[in-house]
């Protein structure tokens, strides 16, 4: 097929697989804000070989105002890759998501040389011609009164603060979801997908050790997406449900290869290297030769799921490695690989609305000074602003050394705990010693210990605890306890549907808007409450968290002004409500009365009247 006039076809979607426009040459194409920009190109016919994720680079440049932003591009095959498995074609792609209305102007870069996919020179090479140097322009319009999900509320960045923002409304983010299975991504569904051989029984999956969430297909619905043959139904179906409960985040984990489930990889076969060929890194973790060639029609599939997850609005939770191969491309080095796979994930995936750069769960094998260059990398193509941080081990002496060195440092934005101690003391540490170093960081705890089916209480408390610190959230992790349903080989996730309504009711109360807008404002002052802990901006806003209701007092002995007194209920939800004593005044320690009704875990929530 020969080149059109203007070389590129300009796809404008809310959803890819739901709508696309072309752009002629001369033609000006309108979308919603925050809907992603889609270009694709006919250009170098190419296939799943070294050659083309190593020696093509193509960017795409998108200016608004004075304002320029440079997003990657990768291989797309034949450009429809998700739905007929294609590993060769001549399509070439980039997608972007803007962020304010008005007209946008793009201009096209795409070069050729020995291992320029990396190379931040923009005259390396030699350009691709006629594609090198091609523009257009395209016009935002105000975000959809028809936009769902993260559409409706904007990107989440990070901003500076505890909490990621929505781009859109301003709203804060506060999350609560799962956290297992590690490998929701080991789906039997995808291209290219098996089970290599588990570290961990995974027997309850079946013959084929894969995910098919089966229990969820009647989750689909009429309109949602699949591919090829209708695939798709089962992981979408799941991720239908867990939104319908009000989860808005999952946990997954992008290599799994040599893990507890050897399962999820985003490249073609790992062929190994012949004996004693393999490279000699400081840890010699990797035996396979060709982890630069990407699965194309796997990823495209990867990218539907991920586009259905910002129509529902549950969270990207990613871990881009495991404790098991964090070390598997170059070692602890920032080597040619290593850099390669975040720029492929950066092209493919960071256009999304929500997504985290997390190099990895219990990254042991990279230690702070290689660790602090691979996050400092990553800030450098993240052109969203997007959270970069890392996992940690479980024990405290390991999780400080790690971490700590980290404090301060411009690269850091995020530390994703994993926490077998106290779980308010050990997230109010990172909060309180990252704004103390001048680089706040978001910290949510994304491994607790165990939560299994009918633990509601214990999903509760340590959701609240974690809030109470000035922690983000939580993710549910359910360990190894029950065999048939593991952190590998969940399948149905109605089994903890009484845990999701409880952190359900949790994130409801921090999206009200007169709570959600003071939460940057709030530190924990549990020094001024008895039985309970206390979130407060002094002297105008104070949450506070007790199991013993009828006997809990406040300090407000230091601030003056009248004060509305609110109450909510944690373990049954619904909105704020009231009892007789609906105001305090400052100056005196204050008691708020009996609660509304008889059991005596409560949130109170006193903001000053006047």
């Amino acid at each position: 097929m020969t080149l059109r006039s203007i070389v590129s076809t300009l796809l404008c979607a809310l959803l890819v697989f739901v709508f696309s426009s072309s752009l002629n040459a001369g033609e000006n194409v309108a979308i919603h804000l925050w809907e992603p920009v889609v270009l694709t190109f006919e250009g170098p016919e190419a296939s799943e070989t070294a050659h083309t994720f190593r020696n093509y680079r193509i960017d795409v440049s998108f200016r608004h105002g004075d304002r320029q932003v440079t997003a990657p591009g990768y291989f797309a095959a034949d450009g429809d890759a998700a739905n007929s498995g294609a590993d060769s074609g001549n399509k070439w792609r980039v997608k972007f998501t803007p962020d304010a209305t008005g007209e946008w102007s793009y201009k096209v870069s795409f070069r050729e040389g020995p291992d320029i996919a990396i190379s931040t020179d923009p005259k390396a090479g030699k350009a691709v011609k006629p594609i090198d140097g091609k523009s257009g322009t395209f016009e935002v319009l105000p975000t959809s009164v028809e936009a769902e999900g993260f559409f409706a509320k904007g990107q989440l960045r990070y901003v500076g603060e505890h909490y990621l923002q929505h781009q859109g409304t301003g709203e804060w983010f506060v999350k609560a979801g799962a956290g297992s299975p590690e490998d929701f991504l080991g789906y039997a569904g995808f291209d290219g997908t098996y089970d290599r051989g588990s570290n961990l029984p995974d027997d309850a999956l079946g013959e084929d050790g894969l995910h098919n969430y089966a229990p969820h297909i009647n989750d689909w619905r009429e309109g949602d997406p699949t591919w090829g043959d209708g695939r798709g139904k089962g992981i979408i179906g799941a991720l239908n449900y867990l939104a319908e409960k009000g989860c808005n985040t999952i946990y997954n984990v992008l290599i799994t290869l040599n893990g507890d489930a050897d399962t999820t990889w985003p490249w073609v076969d790992p062929i190994e290297y012949d004996e004693g060929k393999a490279p000699d890194f400081k840890y010699k973790r990797t035996k396979y030769k060709n982890l630069d060639v990407y699965d194309v029609s796997k990823l495209d599939q990867w990218d539907i799921v991920f586009s259905h997850m910002d129509r529902l609005g549950i969270n990207h939770d990613t871990y881009l490695t495991e404790n098991e191969n964090t070390a598997l491309l170059n070692g602890d080095q920032l080597g040619f690989e290593t850099k390669l796979y975040f720029r492929e994930m950066a092209a493919r995936f960071s256009y999304h609305l929500s997504w985290r750069w997390n190099i990895g769960e219990e990254p042991h094998d990279v230690r702070p000074p290689e660790m602090s260059e691979w996050m400092a990398y990553l800030q450098t193509i993240n052109i969203y602003n997007h959270p970069v941080g890392h996992h940690c081990s479980g024990k405290r002496e390991l999780r400080y050394d790690v971490y700590d060195p980290q404090l301060g440092k411009d690269y850091m934005d995020a530390a994703f705990l994993q926490i077998n101690e106290d779980y308010h003391l050990e997230t109010l540490k990172y909060v309180t010693a990252s704004r103390e170093a001048g680089k706040k960081w978001v910290v949510p705890i994304d491994e607790p210990n165990r939560i299994l089916p009918g633990n509601d209480d214990m999903a509760r408390e340590s959701f609240w605890k974690v809030m109470m610190a000035g922690g983000e959230g939580l993710g549910v992790y359910v360990a190894y306890q029950l065999s048939d349903y593991t952190d590998i080989t969940i399948e149905d996730f109605r089994r903890m549907e009484s845990v999701w309504e409880v952190l359900k009711h949790g994130v409801d109360f921090f999206q009200i808007p007169e709570i959600n807008r003071e939460l940057p404002k709030l530190t924990t002052q549990n020094e001024l409450i008895r039985n309970g802990y206390c979130f407060a901006d002094r002297g105008n806003t104070y949450i506070v968290w007790t199991k013993h209701a009828a006997a809990v007092d406040l300090d407000l002995s230091d601030v003056e002004g009248t004060y509305s007194v609110k109450w909510y209920d944690p373990i049954n939800g619904g909105g704020l409500q009231t009892t007789e004593n609906t105001e305090v005044k400052g100056g005196k320690p204050v008691y708020f009365g009996t609660p509304p009704t008889g059991h005596n875990e409560w949130i109170v929530v006193v903001q000053r009247v006047d």
